[in-house]
């Protein structure tokens, strides 16, 4: 069975520009890190602790499952939802799903695989009525034949719950209460709520012309949107929580869908670029974010 793609996290680190000051000096202007940032090294970590879900699901499925999907079009449904929902869109939910075998939305060789749905939320952090959307793999984003209703979201969804998260359950503590729904059910993750002006905050990099692999500048265009688990540490930034827990860890990409890792910059220019601080504002959950969005469980819709 094939092992799961290293899983590199969210790198965003942000790219500094030498002026000169007025006495003829070099002066490092620093942009701070996006809040989604993570470094590469724990990235690393996550990746071998999601190969063991790979295994188990793909072994109960009969088929080699998702590790990662390339979402060329990410930004361009983000700028969507922007101009659509405008002040509705307060959070981003993504719901990890699995396609049906036999549905006409389904991409060719992706019958029964993992995918993701993506929904704008509201202040109070419920769905957008029939706001759901779903990008092909690889695919552009189409607003009108990407859309799905809240049927068909709910068939996606419950499949994946009832066909291939029974085989992970093993991974995660039946005796932690954030990995229970109600007060009886075991579950892994089924959604990761965002704070939308996180995501926002990425298409800022967008515009810079200073992201650079081997030197060079290159722009980014997308995102690849990695199936990864947090180690049994949890989430360190967060006390610790979510051991063993499935999450999504979203990639810059360039154009050919290649990685960009800003934390890998040949002039290691953001070494010592500061991360924004957390927010002080709760969610609607009654909890600051965390860089890895809000996980259902324990705080679901």
């Amino acid at each position: 069975m094939k092992k799961a793609l290293m899983l590199k996290g969210i790198c965003l680190g942000i790219f500094v520009s030498l002026v000169v000051n007025s006495k003829g000096q070099d002066t490092t202007h620093r942009h701070p890190k996006p809040y989604m940032w993570i470094d590469k090294y724990r990235s690393i970590q996550r990746e071998a602790s999601y190969n063991l879900k790979h295994y188990l699901m793909s072994q109960y499925s009969g088929i080699d499952q998702t590790d990662s999907i390339y979402y060329p079009d990410f930004f361009e449904m983000i700028k969507y939802f922007i101009s659509k929902y405008k002040n509705q869109f307060v959070y981003l939910r993504v719901y990890i799903a699995a396609y049906p075998p036999n549905d006409p939305m389904v991409p060719k060789n992706w019958g029964k695989k993992l995918t993701l749905i993506f929904a704008p939320a509201d202040k109070d952090c419920k769905d957008i009525p029939d706001a759901y959307y779903t990008i092909q793999p690889n695919g552009n984003f189409d607003a009108i034949n990407g859309k799905i209703n809240t049927t068909k979201m709910k068939i996606w969804t419950r499949r994946y719950i009832n066909k291939l998260m029974p085989s992970i359950l093993g991974t995660i503590d039946s005796d932690d209460e954030d990995n229970l729904i109600g007060e009886e059910i075991l579950s892994d993750t089924r959604s990761i709520t965002y704070p939308a002006s996180n995501i926002k905050e990425l298409l800022g990099e967008l515009t810079r012309d200073s992201h650079r692999r081997a030197g060079e500048p290159v722009a980014i265009a997308g995102v690849k949107a990695f199936f990864a688990a947090y180690t049994n540490q949890g989430n360190e930034d967060e006390k610790n929580i979510y051991r063993n827990r499935l999450h999504i860890e979203f990639e810059f990409t360039d154009k050919d869908g290649n990685i960009i890792y800003l934390d890998d910059d040949v002039e290691d220019q953001f070494k010592d670029g500061k991360i924004h601080p957390q927010p002080i504002i709760t969610d609607c959950f009654g909890k600051k974010g965390i860089n890895n969005g809000q996980l259902c469980p324990a705080n679901c819709p």
